[in-house]
């Protein structure tokens, strides 16, 4: 099993990284600094990018002898290519804990890349971060669909549903960025 750690100390690594691109950029290329609070929202962003990694693809199973028990035992995450379908089904269960974990989690992991992104780049509208958020819910089920067909089983299942709610978490995430954060900082900053 390959654990949910990993993309931490991947993320860890990366920022090290940029930190030390940054210096070198400010020391020897004389390159602006970036003011605290771009460097605050940056190292969110790095923390922020690692966990949602390690919440949608980790773990992931790699013991072949786990593998062949799941097939045979039939665990097999179930694929959803019909919009609403999921949403429906898990409304209908009436457990507000499942309704809580499945629809709000899916609505709140992209919440952060709305709130976060327009402060750090060019996606400053709802548009550029409903298609941002689309893309990065789309690249997620699909890393979930290759890992699964690499590792020949369903670990992670691929639906549609997780998509739109992704993406609506996102454009809820810019929304709160541009009456809140912005309000605040008209008036407190």
């Amino acid at each position: 099993m390959i654990n949910e750690t990993l993309p931490y100390a991947i993320g860890l690594s990366v920022y090290i990284v940029f930190i030390m691109v940054r210096v070198y950029k400010v020391i020897f290329l004389k390159k602006a600094r970036y003011s605290l609070e771009r460097s605050i929202f940056i190292f969110a962003t790095f923390i922020y990018l690692s966990g949602v990694v390690s919440v949608t693809l980790f773990p992931i199973p790699v013991d072949a002898r786990l593998i062949a028990d799941s097939i045979s035992g039939g665990y097999e995450e179930p694929h959803n290519f019909i919009p609403l379908y999921s949403i429906i089904g898990i409304l209908n269960t009436g457990f507000e804990s499942i309704i809580l974990t499945q629809l709000g989690g899916n609505l709140i992991l992209l919440f952060p890349l709305g709130c976060l992104m327009p402060l750090l780049s060019k996606f400053n509208t709802l548009k550029k971060i409903l298609l941002l958020g689309f893309l990065v819910a789309l690249l997620i089920e699909l890393l979930q669909f290759g890992i699964s067909q690499l590792i020949g089983i369903t670990y992670r299942s691929v639906d549609i549903d997780d998509i739109l709610l992704n993406t609506l978490g996102a454009g809820m995430g810019y929304t709160a960025y541009k009456y809140l954060y912005l309000k605040f900082k008209e008036h407190y900053l």
